[in-house]
């Protein structure tokens, strides 16, 4: 299921009534003589051109990569949760397509946790953060385990994170 294929309930409404509609031109078609059916197909009829649907939200886009992964996302929602909030970021931001320093430094670190307190791959935990590449995951975890090296403030606040949510990156880096 894509995020295309869910609907609204107003879409839905609009799809049982050309349903109805369809059903019903059906029947009145098998009530009246074949030389009228034949009259009624030969009418042009206007053709309407091709609307394009408005772009989806990246709102829509998180709630769906939630909805279609169940099974394997539920400890990667986990953890965007906790890096949005201790990062002061819109978990909505972790899955977008931003590259600012502000939102891809939490990423990174969410990707550097996934990784280091799940059991999942590296393409499960991209599709989890916006659909990205396992590249990039792999990129991410070298990035925060290099800060990590580095920083000794940066290390304490990603291993408390880690500790909140209940795993432990001590004997990992």
């Amino acid at each position: 299921m894509l995020a295309a294929d869910i609907l609204t309930p107003s879409q839905i409404e609009a799809n049982e009534r050309s349903k109805r509609f369809r059903a019903n031109i059906a029947k009145r078609a098998a009530e009246i003589s074949p030389e009228a059916q034949l009259r009624a197909l030969s009418v042009e009829r206007p053709t309407r051109p091709f609307e394009p649907l408005p772009p989806i939200p990246n709102s829509a886009i998180a709630e769906a990569v939630d909805i279609v992964f169940p099974d394997w996302v539920n400890d990667i929602i986990k953890i965007r949760y906790a890096v949005a909030k201790e990062w002061g970021v819109s978990r909505i931001d972790l899955v977008s397509a931003r590259r600012t320093r502000n939102v891809t430094v939490p990423r990174q670190v969410g990707m550097f946790l996934c990784r280091k307190l799940t059991r999942r791959s590296l393409p499960e935990i991209g599709r989890g953060f916006g659909n990205r590449d396992h590249t990039t995951v792999h990129h991410a975890v070298h990035v925060i385990e290099r800060a990590i090296a580095r920083d000794e403030q940066f290390r304490a606040r990603v291993y408390a994170l880690a500790e909140s949510l209940g795993g432990s990156l001590d004997g990992q880096s």
